[in-house]
């Protein structure tokens, strides 16, 4: 599985690309691991504890760097929180930002939810706020933020506050095509 992520990254750089984003969020394998709700291994990839949740995606991760160097950029994409009893909690965030970032992460993305993205309950903008902060806490990364911003305003709102150094608006970006340039003329 760790030569299935390497070639994956290979490919992507030798296809001109400037880095790869790791998705471990949404129920997805990687995030299996990463869930205390689903990883029920007891050896050294244990649900137990946040390193054995880990070691699968630092093995990826340094396995990635080795191959593609220090100037190709490796994102990882966090489901950082299952919003579910005894699964993955925003406690764990920050500490695992440290251990992402030592592994040899450029950048981290948050998202929430097992095999969904959303947060129950939630509808406001930047309703993973919580995920992002937490991780900023724990890195000197950049750290994006996504979660139901639609606008710039909104955008520029968690920028000054400090909950993320760079903003994700996919979803409105699939409602609207124009989204950028509306945003950009602000």
């Amino acid at each position: 599985m760790v030569q299935a992520f390497v070639d994956a990254a290979v490919w992507a750089q030798q296809a001109g690309y400037d880095g790869v984003e790791i998705h471990s969020a949404h129920g997805y394998l990687l995030d299996q691991f990463y869930s205390p709700v689903t990883n029920k291994r007891t050896d050294d990839y244990t649900g137990q504890t946040l390193a054995g949740r880990t070691r699968l995606h630092v093995e990826i991760i340094q396995a990635i760097r080795r191959q593609v160097g220090s100037d190709f950029v490796l994102s990882l994409r966090l489901g950082g929180s299952d919003y579910m009893g005894g699964g993955a909690v925003v406690g764990d965030v920050s500490e695992a930002a440290k251990i992402f970032e030592t592994a040899g992460i450029d950048m981290l993305s948050l998202s929430g939810g097992m095999s969904v993205f959303f947060r129950p309950g939630h509808t406001e903008a930047g309703y993973f706020a919580e995920l992002s902060a937490a991780a900023k806490k724990g890195t000197t990364l950049p750290v994006l933020l996504t979660g139901g911003i639609a606008d710039g305003a909104e955008a520029e709102a968690f920028l000054e506050k400090g909950q993320a150094d760079l903003i994700g608006i996919g979803r409105a970006a699939l409602r609207d095509h124009q989204i950028y340039q509306k945003i950009l003329s602000m």
